[in-house]
Parts: structure tokens; C-alpha cells; sequence
């Protein structure tokens, strides 16, 4: 008996996954021009030039959404999540004064579920293009063994920017 270790093996479909990705890269083309690559890139690259701000701030903030990931996604309403998350990291980016440029997500499944992982990826794209800012990629993650078929961890991060003058952090509050 041979005991083959393989993606396929340990619960992994990558057939699945290629396809999302393919489907992924259709439906965030065509976004910021500061955005400088795509969807299967190791890292996003996004142009940090602001000659309009002057001595920019790097405001960074990261967000997960607790048990009301669990609940959407028992009752078919995982995309809901993804504006959540996106609004709460783009209200904690404004309320220090920075105009919010970046979001990156986390998506951590026992199983992966194309449709309902873009799903998910497509509200987080809209949520940034209503707010302003652009969805500039992440990672997800098919973890079988680690993960009940059903199951999502998901995060996100943002990247913001303020000009140091114009920070509001509660210090001139009187």
C-alpha cells in the first residue's frame, strides 16, 4: 500500500483553487492605478507617492471579525462579513485623520467553497471601491485538517495615510 502525499491527499483541491484564482483576477482587474500587480503575486505593490500629503504617516490597522463569522457562515451570508470587516478597518483608519488606501484579507477555509469565497472577496472589492480605497490582494488558505468543512477564520488589514500635522489623536480634546 502506498501512501502518496499530495495536495489531493490531504483534502486539498488545487483544480478549485486555480479556477477562484482565475475567476479572482477577472474580477478585481481594473482598479487603482497605484495598485502595481495582481492576484497571484507574492506581495502587493502599491505606489506610496504622495507629493499632496506632506510628511505622510503610514496609519496600518488589522480587524477580525469574531463569532459573526460563524453565524454568517452557517446561515449563507458570508459576503456580509466582508463589508463589515472593510468598514470597520476604513472608520479605525478616518478617526486618526488618514484617508484609508489598502486593504488586504485573510481567508482560512476547511474547505474551499469557490463561489462562496468569491463571493466574499467580491463584497470586500466593492466595500473598498465604495469607501475609496482598493482591495489589493491577501491570502486564502484551504486547511482541511485544521478546519471543519464550512469554516472560515478571516482577518483583513488596511494601509492608510495622514499628513503628521493633521493626526487626530485625542490631545487636543479639552
Amino acid at each position: 500500500m502506498s501512501d502518496e502525499v499530495s495536495y489531493k491527499s490531504s483534502g486539498v483541491d488545487i483544480d478549485v483553487a486555480d479556477a477562484m484564482k482565475a475567476q479572482l483576477t477577472k474580477d478585481l482587474e481594473g482598479g487603482s492605478p497605484r495598485v502595481l500587480n495582481g492576484v497571484g503575486a507574492f506581495a502587493s505593490l502599491y505606489d506610496f507617492d504622495f507629493q499632496d500629503i506632506p510628511d505622510p504617516v503610514l496609519v496600518l490597522k488589522m480587524e477580525e471579525p469574531g463569532s459573526k463569522q460563524l453565524l454568517a457562515a452557517q446561515h449563507g451570508r458570508l459576503a456580509s462579513v466582508g463589508y463589515d470587516l472593510v468598514n470597520h478597518l476604513i472608520n479605525d483608519t478616518i478617526m486618526v485623520g488618514a484617508k484609508p488606501l489598502a486593504i488586504l484579507d485573510t481567508i482560512v477555509c476547511g474547505k474551499l467553497d469557490k463561489d462562496e469565497v468569491l463571493s466574499l472577496v467580491n463584497a470586500m472589492r466593492d466595500a473598498c471601491q465604495q469607501q475609496g480605497c482598493d482591495l489589493v490582494g491577501g491570502e486564502t488558505s484551504e486547511q482541511p485538517r485544521v478546519l471543519p468543512e464550512g469554516s472560515y477564520i478571516l482577518s483583513a488589514a488596511s494601509a492608510g495615510v495622514v499628513s503628521k500635522r493633521k493626526i487626530i489623536d485625542g490631545s487636543a480634546i479639552s
